[in-house]
């Protein structure tokens, strides 16, 4: 009986068959597995950014949160990220949360239209700091969302250690103590959700020749989802998983231009769409954003602080009552934004110390 059985199947699987589904399978098969977005390629990268070894004492002791922080950065900005490393980047451990990293998203190229960048001064900082993430693609307004791809890749790959991810831009001012005190204060299991300025009903640029342009293909309704304003936003690591591999998947082809449309708005609908666990954006415009700008309302008692001689005393009751619950601030470009930008640190970090009885660091 075997051998009988054996003779049929040698008859019904014979070599030239067995060859034939062999091929089949080799072609069908690739397209099967689903294809996925290719990540950027990292001319300049740090992989153990987001691993600094601490002391043994630091190691042993619990933190509320770990945090890491990307800056979205232009190549050209020494001074934006000297600023930033010499005021709120230079705080590691504050109000029981730990900055695991503060990381500078870059292009690897000059836009056409821009001023050439120091590639020597580049290169040099690069080398001191170690901070500088850098991606093969032209460093321009309009590939704002390649940036923020790569580093939404980069995070997943290498940040394994932050379970927070607070984004911002090199323009920005971060108040680090309120920062980590608003941290220090969230549960260990955070919601899927991204903290922010949220912009609603907003009509999308069909201009084309507009840098805020978006394209049909891009988007196909006029009025855009809603999402975050890029001045900054926090949300935790499970959701920039998320995001990242929601884009990879679904996203292989060019993407909207406009940054945070796309990452926050267009990805985060198309995951709702899906049926899969909701990410919710939470407004925070009111409590969290000032935009040290000349049209904006506030800007005028605001200026009366930043204007104040540093020997002069401050009133910090009155500048918490107005602005003590801001995180971001938005800093306008001109000749005088390194003064704004260092005089906006020293107040926030005087009224810090003042209403807390602690210096810089925490103790």
């Amino acid at each position: 009986m075997y051998r009988r059985l054996v003779k049929i199947s040698r008859k019904r699987w014979n070599i030239p068959a067995i060859l034939i589904v062999t091929l089949v399978l080799m072609l069908v098969y690739p397209l099967l597995i689903q294809q996925r977005r290719p990540k950027t390629i990292l001319i300049h990268n740090n992989e153990n950014l987001c691993s600094t070894k601490l002391s043994s004492s630091m190691a042993n002791s619990g933190y509320s949160h770990t945090v890491v922080i990307v800056v979205i950065s232009s190549r050209r900005n020494f001074l934006q990220r000297k600023l930033i490393r010499e005021t709120y980047g230079s705080v590691k451990i504050l109000n029981d949360v730990r900055i695991v990293a503060v990381v500078f998203m870059l292009g690897s190229q000059d836009a056409p239209d821009a001023s050439e960048t120091d590639i020597t001064e580049l290169e040099t900082e690069r080398a001191q700091f170690g901070d500088l993430i850098i991606g093969d693609f032209v460093d321009t307004y309009r590939n704002l969302s390649r940036k923020s791809i790569m580093a939404y890749d980069w995070l997943v790959s290498y940040c394994h250690e932050a379970d927070i991810v607070v984004k911002t831009d090199d323009d920005v001012m971060v108040n680090i103590f309120k920062l980590t005190e608003e941290l220090g204060l969230w549960p260990q299991k955070i919601p899927l959700n991204i903290w922010c300025a949220v912009h609603f009903n907003e009509m999308l640029n069909r201009t084309e020749t507009s840098p805020y342009y978006v394209s049909p293909e891009e988007y196909p309704n006029d009025i855009a989802p809603k999402h975050c304003a890029g001045v900054g936003y926090i949300t935790p690591m499970t959701v920039v998983r998320k995001i990242a591999d929601e884009i990879s998947r679904s996203y292989r082809g060019p993407v909207c231009q406009q940054e945070d449309i796309f990452m926050t708005g267009i990805v985060t609908e198309k995951i709702q769409f899906g049926k899969k666990e909701p990410i919710e954006l939470i407004d925070r415009m009111v409590q969290w954003v000032m935009y040290v700008i000349e049209n904006n309302p506030n800007f005028t008692e605001l200026w009366k602080v930043i204007e104040q001689p540093h020997n002069e005393t401050i009133d910090f009751v009155e500048f918490r009552r107005l602005f003590g619950t801001r995180l971001f601030f938005l800093i306008n470009h001109g000749a005088d934004f390194e003064t704004v930008y260092r005089r906006m640190w020293h107040i926030v970090k005087s009224c810090y110390h003042d209403e807390r009885g602690k210096s810089s660091d925490g103790s």
